[in-house]
């Protein structure tokens, strides 16, 4: 009986005289062939541990494996940009921020598009510029010319001098002040200068509304029988000079100078340079004037 209860079959009885036949051996366990590579162990998806073989390494100077192959990695495909332009993402802000921080306001201007906003503020600024260098007094035009006069001629002239501007401060800080700053940059440090004189247009067709065109014609005797003209006069001064700081500080960080009055002196050598070049050509055309005088007569 087995230890379950059942009968066990009895085996065969050798013969007599004859030793009893030998239990069969189990099947001997193949020898594993030897890999010339070593083998790693890896977790199989839902049974035991599955051997692969380990990648061999790679000799020294060994040529690197492709990354353009059939079996090579695709890069992922760039986001696109978001809608409008990213360049200008921010620069709305320095309408504020250059009152206050001028050298940080036009670094970020320079640094994402020098161009930014440059040509339209200096045609703005040109208005109350050009209607500020007017004649008074006698020699001054009537009201509808000189207001046509600024409204037409206001925005070349603001432009006009931002770009004579831009060039003689280049040249007199390249020549005697070793600035680095381009073209591009200096325009885009006096553009932004010229935010203030912006500011000034609309108290200008304010006063002009109220004056007329007493505003032109009179002198500075209106300040003392206004007080109201005597504010305007003192705003517009104001704007004036800070327009005045402003490109002072934008120069400065244009040209890698570290100091503000260093960016002022850039400022007055390129006055200095529009001097000198208005004299030579006043003198020239005295000569020709000279020379041809006698031959017209």
């Amino acid at each position: 009986m087995s230890d379950d209860g059942l009968p066990v079959e009895p085996g065969p009885v050798p013969p007599p005289g004859q030793p009893p036949p030998a239990e069969p051996m189990p099947p001997a366990t193949p020898a594993r062939e030897e890999l010339p590579w070593p083998i790693a162990a890896v977790p199989g998806p839902t049974g035991p541990a599955v051997f692969e073989p380990e990648p061999e390494p790679e000799a020294p100077g060994s040529p690197a494996p492709s990354a353009f192959g059939p079996g090579a990695p695709q890069p992922e495909p760039e986001p696109l940009p978001p809608s409008g332009d990213p360049d200008h993402a921010g620069l709305a802000e320095s309408f504020l921020t250059v009152w206050l921080r001028p050298r940080e306001t036009v670094r970020r201007i320079v640094a994402r598009d020098p161009r930014y906003m440059v040509l339209a503020i200096a045609a703005l600024g040109g208005i109350p510029q050009l209607l500020a260098t007017l004649p008074r007094g006698d020699r001054a035009l009537p009201l509808d010319t000189t207001l046509l006069a600024g409204l037409l001629a206001g925005p070349l002239f603001g432009m006009a001098g931002l770009y004579f501007g831009g060039w003689l401060t280049r040249l007199a800080g390249r020549w005697f002040l070793r600035g680095p700053a381009g073209g591009v940059e200096l325009r885009a440090a006096l553009g932004w200068a010229a935010l203030p004189h912006v500011v000034a247009l609309p108290l200008w067709l304010l006063a002009t509304a109220a004056f007329g065109a007493e505003l032109y014609t009179a002198g500075s005797e209106l300040i003392f029988r206004s007080p109201i003209y005597a504010l305007f006069a003192l705003t517009n001064l104001a704007l004036q000079v800070w327009s005045l700081v402003i490109a002072c500080h934008g120069v400065a960080e244009v040209q890698a100078f570290g100091s503000a009055w260093k960016g002022l002196w850039n400022l007055v050598l390129g006055f200095l340079l529009a001097l000198a070049l208005v004299l030579v050509l006043g003198l020239l055309l005295m000569v020709l004037a000279l020379l041809l005088g006698p031959g017209l007569g």
